[in-house]
């Protein structure tokens, strides 16, 4: 496992469900994932503070276009 922020490639090849494959995952320095990338393009970026307390989860489409923004607050989204 890699960590300190460091892109890793999982190795897995493509499946059936080739499209939710995932093909990359970045962490921070505290070992939480900051992006989950998929083979078809998808992604998924978290945003943390200091103490890891998630802040944000954005979604994009294959073609980069922002789907989805979700922000925590104490907790709640």
């Amino acid at each position: 496992m890699t960590i300190g922020g460091e892109l890793r490639s999982l190795g897995r090849p493509q499946s059936q469900g080739g499209a939710r494959a995932i093909d990359n995952i970045k962490d921070n320095y505290l070992n939480l994932p900051t992006l989950v990338h998929w083979i078809d393009g998808r992604k998924i970026e978290w945003l943390y503070d200091a103490t890891g307390a998630k802040l944000r989860m954005s979604a994009y489409a294959a073609n980069a276009q922002l789907e989805e923004v979700t922000d925590y607050v104490g907790g709640f989204s």
